[in-house]
């Protein structure tokens, strides 16, 4: 069973995406009940294409199986350590070593990002699937606001009928708060335009966005926790930075009934009382104590964390 912080989280964010979820049930039921013992990146793959007639059940058969049975373990952090003096000697042994740490993983049953996404693209590769790996800046917490460029993370593109889409295998392995595991859908071919709000590729074009955005916009921006941008998109303030003893005022685009609107501060937790909530527009203002220690403040609605600020 789901428990309630996360009950609460399916019904006011992924109300929208209710019919395109239930279409992985099934498929994810029986990804789930594979042993958890695979040989081998192929092995599993071949597993995967007797169950699975179409391309997109594959691909979510192979997110749901690794991101639930690989666990994230950093002692598993290594890169790549080979000298070549050509292209093709480079792809080469690019290539060895990709079949070298996938078959680790999936015997091991660890790893970091590197490990989880050249486990996908090779599990991919088995069932024909053109899967590609992405490196570049991941933002995860407050203090990530305002820092420099730190290539640091590691994710797929995958190609399903001619359309490129965006997987995060290593994010969609999670634990809820009382450390049980769970596979976060959000990261199963998340759109571009929410994907970039916490991954910025080194390469730009893996961002499969039309529109620029900067790395300096990137950085400085606040964090944004894990939702769909149709359903709540945030309007202002838009700098991840907040000045304490200033008066904030936040407005969203919230497309569903607003009954509780919160701001977490440190170790207070503040409701706000006075908001309005009209044509899908929520509006408050929020005075910053100017002598409070908290180094950051999280937006809360119906209890769900939105965006936080680092505070200087």
């Amino acid at each position: 069973m789901l428990p309630k912080y996360f009950v609460y989280l399916f019904f006011f964010f992924c109300y929208s995406s209710v019919l395109f979820a239930q279409n992985f049930e099934q498929v994810d039921e029986r990804a789930l009940s594979y042993t958890k013992q695979f040989s081998s990146p192929e092995e599993l793959a071949g597993q995967i294409a007797k169950d699975f007639k179409t391309d997109v059940e594959r691909v979510r058969a192979a997110y749901t199986w690794i991101a639930y049975y690989i666990t994230y373990d950093i002692e598993e952090s290594n890169f790549p350590s080979y000298s070549y003096s050509t292209e093709e000697e480079r792809l080469w042994r690019e290539l060895q070593y990709s079949k070298r740490l996938s078959k680790r993983v999936i015997s091991r049953r660890k790893a970091v990002c590197q490990g989880y996404s050249y486990l996908f693209r090779a599990v991919c590769t088995a069932l024909n699937i053109e899967t590609t790996i992405v490196t570049g800046a991941s933002k995860t917490l407050t203090r990530d606001i305002g820092k420099r460029y730190n290539s640091n993370h590691a994710w797929n593109s995958i190609i399903l009928n001619n359309q490129k889409y965006l997987i995060d295998v290593t994010w969609a392995s999670q634990r809820d708060q009382s450390n049980i595991k769970y596979v976060n859908d959000y990261y199963f071919m998340t759109s571009p335009e929410d994907f970039i709000l916490s991954h910025y590729p080194d390469n730009y074009n893996d961002a499969l966005l039309n529109k620029v955005v900067s790395k300096q916009e990137f950085l400085n921006a606040p964090l944004l926790h894990d939702y769909d941008s149709s359903i709540v998109k945030l309007i202002q303030p838009q700098s991840g930075i907040s000045s304490k003893g200033s008066n904030t005022i936040f407005t969203l685009d919230v497309a569903h009934p607003v009954t509780w609107v919160q701001i977490e501060m440190g170790k207070e937790h503040i409701n706000i009382k006075e908001y309005t909530h009209q044509d899908k527009k929520l509006q408050f203002d929020f005075e910053i104590p100017k002598d409070t220690r908290a180094r950051e403040i999280t937006l809360y609605i119906n209890g769900i964390p939105i965006v936080s600020y680092a505070l200087r």
